[in-house]
């Protein structure tokens, strides 16, 4: 989709008090979700000036799973579901000043190999300009070059291969620019050091069996929060602890789907059988960060090395977060007919497109996808997103919703 075909829809200059009458002033309600979803991206793949705080951080990545639930959202909820997305727009205008660069060249062009060395320097103008100068390469070509780069990096909350992801997803519908990494980017520069390594080592992982993996990744030694509960601290405590990073040398696997959907079965247990207490920011990414990096194997030139940074990443959660060792041997749920899968994607995807989080989102739209592509374990991962809703719902919505009372 091209910004011609966008014309005049704009949802910038918003007042988040007012925003369903700027959603019907403004004639929101007759575009169609592709138009409302690039005028809301328009916004959000400018940086700020500051330090990126979560919400600037997580505002693409909760504009792309927002986008992607839409479709299977109750008719008699989505007109609340687009005026989140909607908000999302409002809120970010309204979370700083942008950055200001020096003006892009006409019609200068980059590749991701520029990208991934600016990043490298810790250049945050020339990092913008060149993602900026991606706009002529395709999303395959950008993923076919960044993937590998990028998946390891803790910096920007190792959230990019997230981004990466649903740019994969929606490509060929084309709501989603590939300048909505501009944010991301931005941050990545400012940490280009920060990464997971110990994969890069000899001997690299490769040793193990799936079911060795799963019984390291369920009797991961419990480290406790590292002084922070922010994911770059989580993950270089698992990286720091030899003995963790042993264990995993050892028993990580080749890649294989079988190796890969094992990883993310012990994530979404941890949100159903640990403790509660980091369900909403903690659980949700031991499930969201793994599963990105798996879905892009196909981009990547080593399997293995994704498996190894996928089965790092719920290692470092469970050390840091966890408070019991996990059973290794579950007894199966039961499974889910067709029937009851389709009710269950349009329950969550209603519930979680009508509340404020961006991590209700993207986690709700992490396990229906994990579900249908496992579906013998479809109702844990279903199971998994209704404990989040919960843990949520047992709260008052945030005080900075301003949809809350209508959700």
């Amino acid at each position: 989709m091209s910004k011609d075909a966008i014309g005049d829809h704009v949802v910038t200059g918003l007042d988040r008090r007012a925003l369903r009458r700027s959603y019907q002033d403004r004639g929101v309600e007759h575009w169609s979700d592709a138009e409302l979803v690039w005028a809301v991206a328009a916004v959000v793949a400018d940086p700020r000036q500051d330090e990126a705080a979560s919400f600037v951080l997580h505002a693409p990545l909760e504009l792309a799973a927002r986008a992607a639930l839409l479709p299977f959202v109750r008719p008699e909820s989505r007109e609340l579901a687009r005026l989140h997305i909607m908000n999302i727009a409002a809120e970010y205008e309204a979370s700083g000043p942008p950055a200001v660069f020096a003006r892009l060249p006409r019609n200068q062009k980059s590749t991701a190999a520029t990208l991934l060395r600016v990043i490298a320097d810790g250049d945050l103008d020339e990092v913008d300009n060149a993602v900026r100068g991606l706009s002529h390469i395709t999303t395959t070509q950008l993923l076919d070059d960044m993937v590998d780069a990028v998946a390891p990096l803790t910096g920007a909350a190792a959230h990019t291969p997230i981004l990466l992801q649903f740019l994969r997803r929606t490509s060929p519908r084309g709501e989603l620019p590939v300048r909505l990494l501009r944010p991301l980017a931005r941050e990545l520069a400012r940490a280009p050091g920060w990464r997971l390594r110990w994969f890069d080592d000899e001997p690299g992982p490769g040793g193990g069996t799936t079911t060795d993996l799963v019984d390291v990744l369920s009797s991961q030694e419990l480290l406790g929060v590292p002084g922070s509960t922010f994911i770059h601290p989580i993950l270089d405590q698992l990286e720091q602890h030899h003995g963790s990073i042993d264990r995993l040398r050892r028993n990580c696997p080749e890649y294989s789907p079988e190796s890969a959907a094992a990883v993310l079965r012990v994530a979404a247990r941890s949100m159903l059988e640990d403790t509660p207490e980091h369900a909403r920011y903690g659980w949700t990414h031991c499930l969201t960060l793994p599963q990105a990096v798996l879905d892009l194997v196909g981009f990547s030139r080593d399997p293995s090395r994704m498996l190894a940074i996928a089965a790092s990443q719920v290692a470092g959660f469970r050390a840091a977060l966890g408070d019991r060792l996990l059973d290794p041997s579950p007894p199966p749920l039961s499974a889910m007919t067709d029937a009851e899968f389709r009710g269950r994607t349009a329950d969550l995807a209603t519930a979680a497109s009508v509340s404020h989080d961006a991590h209700v989102v993207k986690y709700t739209l992490a396990c229906l996808d994990a579900a249908a592509a496992d579906r013998e374990q479809a109702a844990l991962f279903v199971a998994a997103a209704q404990r989040l809703l919960d843990v949520w719902a047992s709260g008052a919505p945030g005080p900075d919703d301003p949809l809350g009372s209508e959700s």
